[in-house]
């Protein structure tokens, strides 16, 4: 398949896999204008279990790429309108040194919360390596505020350490969830899962204001 994709011939098959299990079709062509090359995708549309299901693949109609899902209202960073988002959660090579389960970090997060300038409340390594959360780790140098999220990192936790090894990382935007994918390691099973998973994800950060 690598050998095919770099010729540019062959179709991803878990991109085949979502257009059968979540109705997805074609909408329109999107231009990436972040790049100067502008690079084309096209935009499918689809639903899971009652939640809007979006991703992209390279121009041609190859099926190629889809290395992202997208679910409720949440998009890559070149949808302005979209791309804003509060934390994301990542597979790190190296386990940071800084845990949810650390003193360290519910004295940091306790005093985060009344502060304005709250990043520096944290220690600086929970900047350079992230924060554990599991076998993830939190990213909380973002677009957004990341405090309301941290009442529910150990929620978070158990739906993020029931991912797949296909996930690298996990967005979290204001209403909705990106699920990025190392689609080499995806089985149709993983893949279905690892969407089922981000639904319910979803749904509690609806509630976080």
């Amino acid at each position: 398949m690598g050998v095919l994709r770099a010729l540019g011939f062959g179709k991803d098959p878990h991109v085949e896999w979502m257009i059968k299990a979540f109705g997805a079709k074609p909408v329109r062509v999107v231009i990436n204008r972040l790049y100067e090359s502008s690079p084309r995708y096209q935009l499918w549309q689809g639903e899971t279990q009652g939640v809007p299901l979006t991703f992209y693949t390279e121009g041609g109609g190859k099926y190629l790429g889809g290395g992202a899902v997208y679910l409720g209202t949440a998009g890559p960073r070149f949808m302005e309108d979209v791309s804003d988002y509060r934390c994301f959660f990542y597979v790190p090579r190296t386990g940071p040194s800084l845990s949810i389960d650390d003193p360290r970090w519910a004295a940091a997060a306790a005093k985060a919360m009344g502060d304005s300038d709250w990043s520096s409340s944290f220690p600086e390594e929970a900047f350079e390596l992230g924060v554990a959360v599991g076998r993830f780790a939190l990213e909380l140098d973002c677009l957004l505020d990341a405090r309301p999220l941290f009442a529910h990192l150990r929620t978070l936790r158990g739906h993020l350490d029931g991912r797949s090894d296909g996930v690298t990382r996990v967005y979290l935007y204001p209403a909705g969830v990106a699920v990025e994918l190392e689609v080499e390691r995806l089985t149709r099973e993983k893949l279905l899962s690892d969407v089922q998973r981000g639904t319910e994800i979803l749904r509690m950060a609806a509630s976080i204001s």
